[in-house]
């Protein structure tokens, strides 16, 4: 199958009062963001405050937006990851983003692929940051150097044989410094200011965007060897 530096003082959000890239369905109290340099008409909304970035953006695919389209948030209150864990991310310090993906004749039984395509994006995405000693824990966070940087979360929409959109969440650690995460993380996660490569958000969002669209164009036999490559374990059999 073929699936289609700034300090933390600079971060910043898109301008909600830019117009829309393309006429689409808007999400009630969401702004169109300004237009990617690196992707010129990707659809986004950029929401001040959300209790999930993929929950809206899975309403704006029922809504009819396109594929590629992409929810952001300065703050996420109630983000989520893998088996119900939640995420952290403090107002204007991470980068919360979901993409719609509309997969062509992607069957049902492999909607697991996209948390692959969802994890490699990332990895490469910082590596071109400049981060080192970047790899995947099974089955999709992103650590650097044995501490979480990263957590992907694919959540398909299922006819009985097809694949008829994808919610990509990608929750990326930025800004924050170590006292910025909760206690009972703080051993375990790092940010890409912490590692020396602070990135203010709208570069990082487009760079992220442009990384998607290129892994997309993959096959997936080569992108799972990569994704094995890059440290994931899958669980033996039983």
């Amino acid at each position: 199958m073929s699936a289609t530096p700034s300090p933390r003082a600079s971060a910043s959000s898109p301008d909600p009062s830019a117009p829309a890239a393309s006429p689409v369905p808007v999400l009630p109290g969401a702004a169109p963001s300004a237009p990617s340099p690196l992707l010129p008409g990707l659809p986004r909304l950029w929401l001040r405050t959300t209790p999930s970035t993929n929950d809206a953006a899975r309403r704006w695919a029922l809504a009819g937006a396109p594929d590629g389209a992409l929810v952001t948030a300065h703050d996420q209150t109630a983000g989520r990851g893998q088996r119900g864990h939640t995420w952290s991310s403090p107002p204007g310090l991470g980068l919360p983003v979901s993409y719609i993906l509309r997969p062509a004749d992607c069957p049902a039984s492999q909607a697991n692929v996209w948390a692959v395509y969802g994890a490699m994006t990332a990895l490469f995405a910082l590596r071109a940051l400049g981060l080192e000693n970047l790899a995947v824990k099974y089955p999709n966070d992103i650590l650097c150097r044995g501490k979480k940087i990263c957590g992907i979360l694919a959540e398909p929409r299922l006819t009985a044989t097809r694949v008829e959109f994808v919610i990509l969440g990608i929750g990326l650690n930025l800004l924050q410094t170590p006292l910025d995460f909760p206690p009972d993380i703080r051993p375990s996660a790092t940010s890409c200011l912490i590692e020396g490569h602070p990135s203010s958000i709208p570069p990082v969002l487009d760079l992220l965007s442009a990384t998607l669209r290129d892994v997309r164009s993959i096959p997936y036999p080569r992108l799972h060897t990569l994704w094995l490559r890059s440290g994931a374990r899958p669980p033996a059999a039983p």
